[in-house]
């Protein structure tokens, strides 16, 4: 039983990495618009920023799991297609 644990966390770890991947193409658009003007931040201070939504993400994925402890995989899975749907076209047009 214990190792069917340890898979769901594995399964979940990596699901979480791709996750953050296919999230990547946002910090191309995302530096340039920061180090340019009249922002103009520098680099180092551009990926402080970049790193905010991968913090966000770990710290609420424990959450996540905490508050829909009861709620059926099937449906966990489609609010989760749901609301990244909606984040991502409040990105709007890059």
């Amino acid at each position: 039983m214990m190792f069917f644990r340890n898979a769901r966390v594995v399964i979940s770890v990596v699901a979480a990495i791709f996750a953050m991947i296919f999230m990547l193409f946002f910090n191309v658009i995302l530096s340039t618009h920061l180090t340019d003007a009249p922002i103009s931040l520098q680099e180092d201070q551009a990926g402080y920023i970049m790193a905010i939504p991968a913090f966000t993400y770990a710290i609420a994925a424990s959450f996540v799991g905490v508050l829909f402890k009861g709620v059926p995989r099937r449906y966990l899975t489609q609010i989760a297609f749901i609301v990244s749907t909606v984040a991502l076209f409040l990105f709007g047009p890059s």
